[in-house]
This record gives structure tokens, C-alpha cells and sequence, in this order.
């Protein structure tokens, strides 16, 4: 993991900026007295958070693949779960270890302070479902509030948070666990606190938004921190994915799914135009795939450009969290578990 949370080995889009903070030899003096640890800034401390979320998730998941011995089946797919975050916790940056090996020491705490260690997720798997889902949506929450990060940084951020989502419903599919419930009965002590989101459950089709694929509107070098093309870009993502929809019933969608998609979709883009986005919309316009896949990845890509401008952030954590829980259970098979971006490796090429 990470020494600090820099993310050199980052996600796209970045996950870079990060200051300096303190090593091993700051604080191997020989004093009896512990050197405290750095306060983290708002941006490392949301980066750390969403860390510490996967790696308690990749501990019990691996946990519990291991004790499936009578379950093929179940330690498969609890292994999948575990692989995803694992990913996810290198892609964001790892867990915070500013002391290095110098924090096996058994006396390492009479000479500095340590991090805390990480939260301990549930041991089934219908509250592990739960626990990421929720985790997960609190962290959109405070990602759209919070200083010091980049519009760049939030997306790459979002599109971890939306892999975590994603990976919580097929857990749950796969082992038949209703998710709702699951969530309804986890104690709030679960998680870490943070302002609820309100309507952010994919529960039917009456509540939706949404759009993914970054290589359509704008790419990671014409996006910055203003908003103002970014939003107008989700708008016509948005539209265009209505439009899309609609062409898909009966073709891939179910005819009420579809048209209550296009309908939702439909609100979105009318609720941006009402916050002053400029329509900037093609008079014919689809998703360039015309795939049930193509026209969840443009929503998905939408509310990730919505999360990193000021104009509509607060709207996204709700979109994001019931969008990626749709494409799971539309297309699962093309659910991005990880990242809708791509990940970057250290040498600066994507991943395969």
C-alpha cells in the first residue's frame, strides 16, 4: 500500500496531488516520547476513508471465501468480491502508512502514533452487502462536500465509490440477499456517520440518472475545475442515453423499462436546464453503441462529470449510487465492479 495517500500507482483522471507527509526517519529519534501523526487535509482524509472502506471489505470477503470450502460456487464469487476491492484499495491510493516498516515494531507506539486500524466489516454476506452499499453511498455524500479536491480527483474517487455499489448488488444477487432489507437492518454503527441519501436505492424504475463512458464528451485534458462544459456535457450524455433507452424496448430492454428510463432521464436533463446549464444538445442524438451496456455507461459517465462540477455535485451521490446498482442488475455481465475509468499503473500506461 501506499505510504501516503498520493496514489502513485493512481486512477485515471488522477488521483495525485498530495502533500508531503511524514516518514520512519521523522520519528525514529530514540525518544520515549511518540511524534503525533500529520493532520490529514479534508481531500487525504476522504481519499483515506474510501481506502480503509475496501481494505475491511477485502478482509472479511477473503475471510469468507476461504471458510466456503462446501460452496464452490459462493467461495467464487466471494473471491471476485475480494479481487474487485482489492483494486479499488490500490487505486485509491492504499491505506495510509506513514511510518513504514517501522509500524511492526512492537514498541512502534512508545516512540510514534499510528494510524487507527481499519473498521471490521460484518461476517455474512447479506450485511457485507449492506456495509459496502451503504459505506459507499455515505462516501458520495461527503466526496461532493468536500475541499481541496479536484474536479478530476472527485470523478476518479466517484467511479471507485460506484464500482463499490455495483460489486454490493451482485453480492447480493448472487447469494439472493435482498438488499434494502439488508441495509434497512445494519446498525448504523456499521459505517462510518454521514449525511443520509435520500432516494439513492435502484427500487423499480421511478427514480433514475445517470451516464459512464469518458471517451465520448470530454476527455481527462479538456475537463477542469469551472463545471460549465462538464454539466453541459452531462446533459446531452443524459439525453442522448433517453434516447437510446427508448430505441432499446423490446430490443434488450423491457418496453416499461425502457420508457421509464427515457422518462426519468427526461427529469434529469430538465432539472439541469432549470439550474441554468446551457442546451447544447445535437437535434438527433444516441449513444454511439446502441447497447443496453452503451446507454448505462453514458449515464453512468454523466453523473460522474455531474460529481466533479459545483453546479450539480449535490445531485450526484444519489445518481451515482442508484445508477450503478441499475447497471448491476440490468448488465451484469458488464458491470464495472472496479472503475468506470480506466487505472492507471505506476509507469503511467492503463491496465489491461
Amino acid at each position: 500500500m501506499c505510504a501516503a495517500l498520493c496514489a502513485s500507482a493512481g486512477v485515471a483522471l488522477g488521483l495525485g496531488g498530495c502533500t508531503g507527509l511524514p516518514t520512519a526517519a521523522d520519528s525514529i529519534a530514540g525518544t520515549p516520547d511518540a511524534v503525533e501523526l500529520s493532520t490529514l487535509s479534508p481531500a487525504q482524509t476522504m481519499r483515506d476513508s474510501v481506502a480503509r472502506s475496501e481494505a475491511a471489505t477485502v478482509e472479511r470477503a477473503a475471510q469468507m471465501a476461504r471458510a466456503a470450502t462446501e460452496c464452490a460456487t459462493c467461495a467464487t464469487m466471494l473471491s471476485s468480491v475480494t479481487q474487485d476491492a482489492e483494486a479499488r484499495l490500490a487505486a485509491s491510493g492504499g491505506l495510509w502508512e506513514p511510518w513504514g516498516d517501522f509500524s511492526d515494531r512492537e514498541d512502534a507506539e512508545s516512540f510514534v502514533e499510528v494510524p487507527a486500524q481499519i473498521g471490521q466489516a460484518p461476517y455474512t454476506v447479506g450485511p457485507l452487502a449492506a456495509f459496502m452499499l451503504r459505506s459507499a453511498r455515505e462516501q458520495l455524500d461527503e466526496l461532493a462536500q468536500v475541499e481541496g479536491l479536484t474536479g478530476l480527483e472527485r470523478e476518479a474517487l466517484a467511479s471507485l465509490l460506484a464500482g463499490r455499489v455495483a460489486s454490493a448488488q451482485l453480492l447480493a444477487d448472487g447469494f439472493a440477499v435482498d438488499l434494502a432489507t439488508a441495509v434497512a437492518d445494519l446498525p448504523e454503527s456499521a459505517t462510518s456517520p454521514a449525511a443520509p441519501v435520500e432516494n439513492s436505492r435502484a427500487s423499480g424504475i421511478d427514480q433514475m440518472s445517470g451516464a459512464d463512458q469518458m471517451s465520448g464528451i470530454l476527455s481527462s485534458e479538456q475537463l477542469d475545475d469551472d463545471s460549465e462544459s462538464t454539466t453541459e456535457s452531462a446533459l446531452v450524455l443524459f439525453d442522448c442515453a433517453r434516447t437510446s433507452a427508448l430505441s432499446l424496448g423490446g430490443q434488450g430492454l423491457e418496453h416499461d423499462t425502457a420508457s421509464a428510463l427515457a422518462t426519468l432521464l427526461n427529469d434529469r436533463v430538465k432539472r439541469l436546464l432549470e439550474v441554468g446549464v446551457e442546451d447544447t444538445r445535437p437535434l438527433r442524438c444516441t449513444t454511439p453503441q446502441g447497447t443496453v451496456e452503451g446507454v448505462l455507461r453514458d449515464i453512468l459517465t454523466a453523473d460522474l462529470l455531474l460529481v466533479g462540477s459545483r453546479t450539480a455535485s449535490l445531485q450526484a451521490p444519489a445518481y451515482i449510487s442508484y445508477d450503478a446498482q441499475l447497471w448491476a442488475q440490468l448488465d451484469p455481465v458488464s458491470a464495472p465492479t472496479v472503475s468506470l475509468l480506466p487505472i492507471v499503473e505506476e509507469n503511467g500506461e492503463p491496465q489491461s
